[in-house]
């Protein structure tokens, strides 16, 4: 791309192209927008030279303009987001449009995105589409019937939620919403940082903002009379802490003045909405309800069912007064709690809409950490684990780590002490480069507060009497494997699609590590000046070359040493402005526990040293501060952790997958209240709860459906009985099948018309390699065995696939295929699991098809339509592909892939099954249970 088509030169051919785009009746294509509707290039030639006259559009060579319209195409597709239903229900509140007068509030902060933050056109797009979506499922007058509307947006970690947030509060602004209320979690110093973010973003243009901080507070006189609600001028927002005193004050305050309550059109902002919001009380006994979510839902559905609220005569008659309107959006990443608590009118689940945020394409997401394919090499491991039994303590690094937190000392673990010299050098790494901004690493062992001290202070004396030549010897060897580990080719390898909506060239944009050498000087400053963040004599702060040290914990007054130093300031605080400092980019060493979990942004995270024990989901979830963006440094962040923690997180990567894939599914055909999201059931083998019990009080068991499931095998055991033995099975079951239906190119043979009966017992059953983390061959027996008559798939095609061998290469016929090792994290060559991330082809899916041989990408309903062309699309087909024990990687993937080095050829398994969910009762998968009565 060689314009940058987000310049405003290109607004009004963008706007004109977007008209053209979104105009269904005509059916705008591809290629009809390509050629502006023309029949040829001439007359798009005349077009685009008629647009420079008469509407003063930059000119546009032919494929100029079909360059432009690619990109514009791509960010609109790409910007499509999910929700459910696909339709609003309210009517006449489904056609608004996006606000286009440059002082409105949504432009005003479009512009500060683009401008002030950075963002790239695409990011704003995608949040521009999502906004408008959730938005025209917002009722701006709900006095007739008194239901508020509810609905919950599932983002991701770190990934820009807060941007979202201001976005739709800016263009409800617009729309004539005028009191915002942002929940901000539990902790006083989050909300008060989510407080100033939104007084960055929100922008005074045609209506001007207003906080009110503690409404109905004694700190503060504002009373609900004081508003001027008939100034459409004016916006009011409000950040309150999830906290029963200030609810219940914002409770009152909302009922103190009848008149000024029927006027209010109000947007609640539930950040973080599973934490502190859910109902963790018992859900069949109001009386026992949770305090927090009690005023959560009195402020919501307008009533007063708590006895301990307080209100007044008058304030108790006002609960009668209907707000002009009431709207309550939920935002989580872990949404696990949301969906699985309680269902019900007057409860908080999302009975209105669930939307799914899409990542922008710069983010790194645990699917590039921890996804089945090419995740990026920037794991290492802490050895050990913590106490399986009641008898076994831990052992190996953590237990050396809980050691120091009860008894201080500079015996840290080589694996801290590495992941310390990396950090030091990733900061360095940024002085070479005049990068300005905070660097931080974050040390995350444990959410006692106690501990967190002698940690500090074990790390504060090792990098203190650490000799200078001994410490610059760490940090070189590390250096030299850490860059080695992850260079610019592996990460274009991993991931060569980054950046690649928002005009980032890796080659070009990403950039390489400079010499050792040249961060020496810059690692002697890291290491001379070890200290917390020091304050003047007028409690100016002081930010130093050297290392800050912070403890960031509810004990804010402790400083490192247990004793009283009014001088330091402990916790972690970053520059307001790059004139805090003198020219360089500052380092701090986080220790903590929950202020470190739940919505604080760490500043240019390039180290995380992960090394708690987490039994829930959602929380582990909400502790991985490493997502988000590393814009300008993507080479250097890295991550140590245990192996369990890296299990966990696969696990937990491949949850939020489904979870995502399977709500994309429920798009317009189901609604939130007729049918609950299902969730895969947590495993056992990584000793972990999806969310506390006491969050998932309504969950019943699910079907694990397989309904339109693709299944493969892609984790082995390196074992040469195990593996020869799988041979065996897979080739008496080919040569017991009859007479095949077909071949092609050596490349497949296919069996029609298999009984599913013959493929179980003589072939799936023997199978000793599971399907996933969560799932082996049994469980698909199950709910095969569990599904009736009607829907059962008795004949499949079975298909032997592979690729043009010579004899000594083929396996039955058919070419052996070539898989490599994904090494990651404890995925290692020498290790007796053998992990190749992927297993089937992306033709897979017309292996079965005689003469289909269209090489383009498809949708899953394109593919679906083809096969159903060829009679196919009710047939489930299992294809057996033989994997040649010494295959080898690419020259291009050699650096992210090792070879195979198994004891002997691997057979590997894939299972497409056609057809969509079967709502029925079974195993593994979990969902709320929705009574039929309670909307």
């Amino acid at each position: 791309m060689q314009n940058d088509y987000s310049d405003k030169a290109f607004e009004e051919c963008s706007a004109w192209l977007e008209k053209k785009y979104k105009n269904k009746k005509k059916g705008y294509s591809l290629e009809k927008l390509e050629m502006a509707g023309k029949q040829n290039d001439e007359e798009l030639n005349k077009f685009l030279e008629n647009r420079v006259d008469e509407d003063d559009w930059p000119e546009f060579s032919v494929d100029e303009w079909k360059e432009f319209v690619n990109y514009y195409y791509t960010l609109w597709e790409n910007s499509k987001s999910c929700i459910i239903p696909s339709e609003p229900s309210i009517a006449g509140v489904s056609d608004r449009t996006v606000p286009k007068g440059v002082q409105t509030a949504w432009q005003k902060y479009k512009n500060h995105l683009l401008e002030d933050d950075g963002f790239s056109l695409p990011a704003v797009m995608n949040i521009e589409k999502s906004v408008l979506d959730t938005l025209n499922f917002l009722n701006d007058d709900t006095q007739e019937d008194g239901n508020a509307v509810k609905g919950l947006i599932v983002g991701n970690v770190q990934s820009g939620k807060t941007a979202n947030m201001a976005g739709l509060i800016s263009m409800a602004a617009d729309y004539g919403w005028n009191l915002f209320i942002i929940l901000t979690g539990t902790i006083e110093n989050l909300r008060i940082q989510t407080r100033e973010r939104f007084k960055r973003d929100l922008k005074n243009g045609n209506v001007t903002w207003t906080f009110l901080e503690k409404p109905g507070s004694k700190t503060n006189d504002t009373k609900l009379s004081d508003l001027d609600l008939n100034d459409n001028r004016i916006r009011y927002v409000i950040c309150c802490l999830k906290n029963i005193s200030r609810l219940r004050a914002l409770h009152k305050w909302l009922n103190s003045d009848a008149n000024k309550k029927r006027n209010l059109r109000i947007l609640i902002i539930d950040d973080e909405a599973d934490q502190a919001s859910i109902n963790t009380g018992d859900i069949n006994d109001e009386k026992k309800r949770t305090a927090i979510n009690q005023c959560i839902r009195n402020i919501v559905n307008n009533t007063d069912e708590s006895e301990k609220s307080k209100l007044s005569a008058n304030e108790k008659d006002t609960i009668q007064v209907p707000y002009k309107a009431m709207n309550y959006v939920c935002y989580t990443a872990t949404p696990y709690g949301n969906f699985l608590n309680e269902a019900g009118m007057e409860t908080l689940y999302p009975k209105d809409f669930i939307s799914v945020l899409n990542p922008p394409d710069l983010y790194f997401g645990p699917e590039q950490i921890f996804g089945s394919t090419n995740g990026l090499p920037v794991l290492n491991v802490i050895s050990g684990q913590y106490n399986t039994s009641e008898t076994d303590g831990p052992d190996g690094d953590i237990a050396q780590l809980e050691d120091l937190c009860a008894a201080p000392s500079e015996n840290l673990p080589e694996s801290l002490k590495q992941a310390i010299a990396w950090f030091c050098d990733a900061v360095a790494i940024q002085r070479v480069w005049e990068y300005k901004k905070p660097v931080t690493m974050l040390v995350h062992h444990s959410m006692r507060t106690e501990k967190h001290l002698g940690l500090g202070i074990s790390i504060r004396d090792w990098l203190n009497h650490i000799d200078t030549e001994a410490f610059l010897s760490i940090c070189r060897e590390v250096y030299v494997s850490q860059t080695a580990q992850l260079t610019k080719d592996i990460f274009k390898s991993c991931w060569p699609d980054y950046g690649c909506y928002s005009g980032v060239d890796i080659e070009r944009d990403i950039k390489d590590y400079p010499a050792f050498d040249t961060l020496i000087t810059h690692l002697k400053d890291l290491k001379q000046d070890i200290s917390h963040i020091e304050m003047d004599c007028e409690g100016a702060l002081i930010f130093k070359k050297g290392i800050h040290i912070c403890i960031d914990n509810c004990k804010n007054d402790e400083i490192i040493d247990g004793e009283p130093d009014y001088s330091s300031h402990v916790r972690l605080i970053y520059p307001e402005r790059d004139s805090d400092y003198d020219g360089f980019a500052p380092a701090f060493l986080v220790i903590g526990g929950n202020t470190l979990s739940r919505g604080l942004t760490l500043e240019g995270l390039v180290c995380t040293y992960f090394s708690r024990e987490v039994k829930q989901a959602d929380s582990l979830m909400q502790m991985a501060r490493w997502f988000g963006f590393r814009k300008g440094y993507e080479l250097l962040p890295r991550i140590w952790l245990t192996k369990m923690a890296q299990r966990q997180f696969e696990f937990l990567t491949r949850l939020d997958k489904e979870l995502r894939k399977d709500l994309y599914k429920y798009q317009g055909v189901t609604t939130p209240t007729e049918c609950g999201p299902l969730i895969l059931q947590t495993p056992s083998a990584i000793r972990m709860l999806l969310t506390s019990k006491n969050k998932s009080q309504s969950v019943v068991d699910a079907m694990m459906d397989f309904s339109g499931a693709n299944l493969q095998t892609f984790n082995f055991i390196n074992d040469k009985r195990l593996l020869e033995q799988q041979l065996e099975v897979a080739d008496s079951f080919i040569k017991k099948l009859p007479d095949c239906s077909f071949k092609k190119d050596g490349t497949r043979i296919v069996w029609e018309n298999v009984s599913f009966d013959v493929i179980w017992s003589q072939l799936l059953k023997y199978i000793q390699w599971p399907f996933s983390q969560t799932m082996n061959i049994r469980d698909f027996k199950n709910w095969y065995d569990a599904i009736d008559d009607a829907h059962k798939m008795k004949d499949w095609d079975v298909v032997l696939a592979g690729k043009k061998s010579d004899n000594a290469h083929q396996w039955n016929g058919v070419g052996k295929i070539s898989r490599t090792r994904k090494i990651s994290g404890m995925n290692t060559a020498d290790s007796q699991n053998i992990c190749i991330g992927a297993l089937s082809d992306p033709s897979e899916w017309h292996a079965d098809l005689k003469d289909w041989s269209d090489s383009r990408r498809l949708s899953d309903e394109e593919k679906m339509e083809i096969r159903k062309q060829y009679g196919k699309d009710m047939v489930p087909l299992i294809v057996i592909y033989c994997i040649d024990k010494d295959s080898q990687p690419t020259k291009k993937m050699s650096q992210v892939r090792q070879p195979l080095h198994a004891e002997a050829d691997i057979i590997g398994i894939s299972i497409h099954i056609p057809g969509q969910r079967l709502n029925k009762d079974y195993c593994v998968r979990v969902r709320i249970n929705i009574d039929d009565n309670s909307y």
